[in-house]
């Protein structure tokens, strides 16, 4: 039996370059193009 296990990080953000987990932050543009290109 194979098992495939798909790890998912968010997306870079201003407040996670700051060790900050704020949810609530927008993606800059690092992010966001990396949310592209998953997508």
């Amino acid at each position: 039996m194979t098992v495939r296990v798909m790890l998912v990080s968010p997306a870079m953000n201003a407040a996670l370059r700051e060790a900050r987990f704020d949810g609530d932050a927008p993606l800059d543009r690092a992010g966001e193009r990396s949310a592209r290109a998953a997508a």
